[in-house]
């Protein structure tokens, strides 16, 4: 049986770029794993190392490309479920995940396979439970299908409240400070802003979804994406004033299920356009941002919305965006959520410079310096996670009413 200490990189460079992630608690787990590395083909790199699911977030957050497997070991967590969804909020979807135990436990073992895990395997381990993941090409077969990224769709109340802002500013902040990858869409054919909030021409993405019902291809995606930067990609399109934009919600689906393979979120900006596609969009999503002001036109249009909604699978974050200085006529946070209901999750506060920073400049206001505004994005991005919201702290100083 070969020594913990061989359980370091084969190859000059593994710690950048490996195939096979391991974090596992006993001597033997460990041994096993790293003797069925080293059987595998001359330049397939390996990290096996002792250790859990924590071991495994930190790791992942240090390489400069994700793995093909990760095999994590769960036997010395009480709370194995949490832990496991915690790891897949920085695990990309291209990943396999194969976790080790020591409960017989078919309850688990379902939950775990819900949550996009490849395998659950019971210790002590053996060659024939590891060997279909760590062969050559195995751990490639039926990747896709095993997890997928989340929708989030950002719509508003009505036009003009701020919606591809806060598109814009949550795309790039959860590439670039939470480190997940993201794919923006940008459905406003005709007025879309996303292109220019981050600098980048418009795509192709019109000729891909409208003028016919056909199979959308991964390979014509791949070449309709507009990267900004490793982590943040954008697909947008431009369509003459004169050309009406119709959806095909098959098309979308399409779209989307791309996308969720090799993403952490697909964040659609969806722009009030009633229809098939809206409502599909609307209900299919993850997580809905849906965003208003402090108007009475936006109330009557957030209730309409939440309505549609409603028993739909998924969740709806309520965002409360101060576009605008605060001046008498507006009305009240309270008097708006008793009129819904039902409590906004997050307020924006007022940052004159966050659109034209966007429009003009081509760089999200996130991206610049912390703000009011940049910490009500960063609280925008913890409830969408789910996590407990942070401290509002700074940004109280804007609210009024």
């Amino acid at each position: 049986m070969l020594s913990l200490a061989s359980t370091k990189p084969a190859t000059a460079g593994a710690t950048d770029n490996p195939d096979v992630v391991a974090f596992l608690t006993d001597p033997a787990s460990l041994a096993l794993v790293e003797q069925l590395c080293a059987a595998r083909p001359e330049g397939r790199s390996r990290i096996v190392r002792k250790g859990g699911v924590q071991d495994a977030i930190r790791c992942l957050a240090r390489l400069a490309t994700p793995p093909e497997v990760l095999i994590v070991d769960v036997s010395e967590t009480d709370l194995p479920l949490s832990e496991i969804d915690r790891l897949a909020d920085v695990c990309e979807p291209s990943v396999r995940v194969v976790v080790v135990g020591d409960r017989e436990d078919v309850g688990l073992f379902r939950q775990l396979i819900r949550l996009g895990v490849a395998d659950y395997i019971v210790k002590p381990l053996n060659v024939d439970l590891l060997l279909p993941h760590l062969s050559e090409g195995g751990a490639r077969v039926a990747v896709a299908g095993t997890r997928t990224g989340k929708l989030l769709v950002v719509t508003g109340a009505r036009g003009g409240v701020g919606t591809t802002t806060i598109a814009a500013n949550l795309g790039w902040l959860q590439a670039n400070t939470r480190k997940r990858r993201v794919a923006l869409i940008d459905l406003d054919f005709h007025n879309g802003a996303l292109s220019a909030q981050l600098d980048l021409g418009a795509g192709e993405l019109a000729e891909v979804l409208v003028g016919g019902s056909r199979r959308v291809d991964p390979l014509i995606v791949e070449r309709t994406l507009r990267r900004h930067g490793p982590r943040l990609v954008l697909l947008s399109g431009e369509l003459p004033l004169d050309r009406a934009t119709a959806f095909d919600p098959e098309s979308l689906g399409q779209l989307v299920e791309v996308l969720e393979r090799q993403h952490h979120y697909v964040l659609v900006d969806l722009p009030r356009v009633p229809g098939a596609a809206y409502g599909y969009l609307l209900k299919r999503a993850a997580v809905r941002v849906i965003v208003g002001n402090r108007t009475l036109p936006a109330a009557r249009a957030l209730a309409r919305l939440l309505d549609l909604v409603e028993g739909a699978p998924g969740r709806s974050v309520l965002v409360l965006n101060e576009d605008r200085p605060l001046a008498a006529g507006l009305v009240s946070r309270k008097a708006l959520e008793e009129a819904l209901g039902r409590s906004f999750d997050v307020e924006i506060p007022y940052l004159k410079q966050a659109p034209l920073m966007g429009d003009n400049l081509g760089e999200p206001a996130v991206a610049r310096r912390k703000s009011g505004f940049t910490q009500a994005i960063e609280r925008l991005a913890a409830a969408i996670a789910g996590e407990r919201l942070p401290p509002s702290g700074f940004w109280r100083r804007w609210r009024r009413g």
